[in-house]
């Protein structure tokens, strides 16, 4: 009788012995399979993600009203002192965080101002080449796309809000 019950309990921890492996090996292939998961959201998170300036290159942004200091809507031509009433400046932001305001008649290479910028919270604050900041405000339409960039511009005679679309 001894002999079958020392059967009995090999058996019964023979069965113990691999249901404990089984069970290391569940959790082991659990969090194998979790921590890929989580580095494959993290990847495709990134990967996709927006870039912030996406809604401000690749377009070429013309101006097409502005304001005095006085708040007044004057005409472009009186902005940027010259006789062509459908003259429009240009304005254009690159991915490399660089930008190009064009503001004045001529050569496109007199009155090309460039410089970088970061975009944040509906402002793009701005620094010319030669040193000067500014910020531009942002404004954004029902749907969240960017309807209005205003640019400050002074000349010889007045400061102007500039509006770009």
């Amino acid at each position: 009788m001894s002999k079958s019950k020392k059967r009995r309990k090999k058996s019964v921890n023979n069965k113990n012995i691999k249901s404990k492996k089984s069970y290391k090996k569940q959790i082991i292939i659990g969090s194998v399979s979790g921590v890929l998961i989580v580095a494959a959201i993290i990847i495709l998170a990134v990967f996709f993600s927006k870039n912030p300036n996406a809604d401000l290159i690749d377009k070429t942004w013309e101006s097409y009203k502005a304001y005095n200091s006085s708040n007044e809507e004057v005409e472009l031509s009186e902005v940027y002192n010259n006789y062509y009433t459908n003259y429009q400046g240009r304005l254009m932001f690159y991915n490399d965080g660089t930008f190009e305001i064009w503001l004045t008649v001529g050569d496109i290479n007199d009155g090309t101002h460039r410089g970088t910028y970061t975009y944040s919270d509906g402002v793009i604050n701005v620094t010319y080449s030669s040193g000067v900041e500014a910020e531009f405000h942002v404004t954004k339409d029902n749907d969240g796309n960017i309807s209005n960039i205003i640019a400050p511009y002074t000349n010889d005679y007045d400061t102007y809000s500039v509006y770009f679309n």
